[in-house]
């Protein structure tokens, strides 16, 4: 695989003396904050899934053209930033996000496997959905693990993720088993934005399913886990379902 490149600002868009600052706060993200030539903060972002998007941190004459820059991002949902300004004063930009809801739940089978699904929604469309399994058995494993959020007006939004997972059996003679097996996806739904204040008081339910024949494993466990929590919800019926991954 080769290198490729392409340009996040143009000719003349940052100072020659000031330096790059990037963080990834979360999986399928990247920040850079760059001195403009003049004296601006720039912010460059990319989510996955999406384009490199650019906005003004701030303004021009904010920032002294000769100075570095430097970025941390903590916690996933925190990002800081310092620059020294044209009065020679140092500057912190700081962004929390106050935005986003979390839902978490574990997993089980009455196999030996199990684990956890994670689902953050934040206001603009973003989300992320990530799943961790173990096969603490002797057989290797297939799994399905299904996650779904309902709105008290009932859209449901749907994420699933399909895996493999080592038993025992993977690692004889002398080798080690793969047990775990993690994943994370990341990206934006804009019908997110529009049920915003549903989700804040939504319902979460997720579900491990272990299958031999995968594909009609992965049907039943969506179609399964909606009635489940349309029903534990007292609706006849979903109102939407929003697949999300």
């Amino acid at each position: 695989m080769s290198w490729n490149q392409f340009a996040l600002a143009s000719a003349g868009g940052a100072s020659l003396s000031s330096r790059v600052a990037a963080v990834s706060r979360i999986d399928g993200t990247m920040e850079v904050f760059f001195v403009g030539g003049n004296g601006s903060v720039q912010d460059r972002y990319w989510y996955e899934g999406g384009s490199w998007q650019a906005f003004e941190l701030a303004p021009a004459g904010s920032a002294s053209t000769h100075t570095g820059i430097a970025a941390v991002s903590r916690i996933p949902g925190s990002m800081e930033l310092w620059f020294v300004g044209g009065d020679a004063a140092v500057r912190d930009h700081f962004w929390y996000d106050t935005a986003s809801k979390n839902f978490d739940r574990d997993v089980t089978t009455d196999i030996a496997i199990g684990g956890s699904a994670h689902v953050v929604m934040y206001q603009d469309g973003f989300f992320s959905f990530s799943t961790h399994a173990h096969d603490s058995g002797f057989d290797n494993i297939d799994y399905t693990i299904t996650a779904a959020v309902m709105t008290p007006d009932g859209t449901v939004f749907t994420f699933q993720h399909s895996g493999h997972t080592e038993g025992t059996v993977a690692g004889l003679p002398f080798g080690t088993p793969d047990r775990n097996d993690d994943f994370m996806f990341v990206g934006n739904n804009p019908q997110i934005t529009a049920k915003w204040d549903g989700i804040l008081n939504g319902t979460f339910r997720a579900s491990l399913d272990a299958t031999d024949t995968l594909a009609a494993g992965v049907t039943r466990a969506l179609g399964d886990l909606v009635k489940a929590i349309v029903a534990a919800a007292g609706k006849a019926a979903a109102d939407a379902v929003v697949l999300g991954s």
